[in-house]
């Protein structure tokens, strides 16, 4: 059975009822973290800095170069977390597993079990610009998205029949189609929204820098081809920048820009259950 400790809560601060914290010794290089259905948040096999990077992420997981500071063992040290909140997070978002609420429980967590302190810093640092290709026209795959019931996607405050099959507006999934082929399925997304979830993708800080106002629907498809040995990109692969500019008329172009940075300034190995 998993051992467990009670958190102690206040009513200015989301916290988790329960929560469990053990070392994950398995030496397994796999693993994973996400909110759940009915108040839950499970990671195997996690570093404390992977953890820290899905807490503060607003609410896309950090860019690993928007976290700074702390110790080596916490991108070395592998953790398993299980917990669970009194009620159902009211704001999870199925298709990309992100809540405001749960990653506020996860920081007061975090900072509890691991006395974890950080404070925000602006740095100038390497990003890219999402722009568009030719401002006269978007690409084939790039649509104007109303967020009306019946077409492409369910607005927020929409209520859902049983039957509908259409992703709520705002929706993201990076899906991978088999092999090296993988796919990005957006519905209804902004582009502020679609840069923030590309840092994932490219490797990088995304800022949208296109001027597009509105909500757009697309399926870009790619396929994975390693990045140049000499550069520092560390996303899917080179192909993925082809792709924007031909299905989606956009480029993603080298700059640097202030960017936020969370700063660790102190971190303990976590207080046992």
């Amino acid at each position: 059975s998993v051992a467990s400790v009670l958190l102690a809560q206040s009513p200015s601060s989301p916290a988790f009822e329960v929560a469990s914290v053990k070392p994950n010794t398995t030496g397994d290089s796999g693993g994973g973290a996400n909110f759940q259905p009915g108040g839950r948040f499970v990671a195997r096999n996690m570093t404390l800095r992977g953890l820290i990077r899905s807490a503060f992420g607003d609410p896309v997981q950090l860019d690993p170069s928007r976290v700074s500071g702390g110790p080596s063992w916490i991108g070395t040290d592998r953790f398993d977390v299980q917990a669970v909140a009194v009620a159902e997070f009211s704001d999870l978002t199925f298709s990309g597993g992100s809540t405001v609420t749960g990653a506020a429980m996860l920081r007061a967590l975090l900072a509890e079990r691991f006395s974890l302190t950080t404070h925000w810093e602006t740095r100038d640092i390497p990003v890219y610009s999402l722009v568009r290709r030719d401002a006269t026209r978007l690409g084939p795959r790039l649509v104007s998205s109303p967020g009306a019931p019946g077409t492409d996607c369910l607005p927020a405050a929409a209520v859902a029949s049983a039957d509908t099959a259409l992703p709520r507006c705002g929706s993201y999934l990076l899906q991978n189609a088999g092999g090296n082929q993988f796919a990005i399925h957006a519905r209804g997304m902004s582009m502020t929204n679609f840069a923030r979830n590309l840092q994932n993708v490219a490797g990088r800080v995304v800022l949208d820098r296109t001027a597009l106002g509105g909500l757009f629907s697309f399926d870009l498809e790619f396929e994975y081809r390693p990045m140049s040995a000499t550069s520092a990109d560390d996303g899917l692969g080179a192909a993925i920048f082809t792709a924007i500019q031909e299905q989606l008329g956009l480029k993603l172009e080298s700059a640097r820009g202030p960017v936020n940075v969370l700063v660790i300034d102190s971190v303990e190995h976590p207080t046992p259950d």
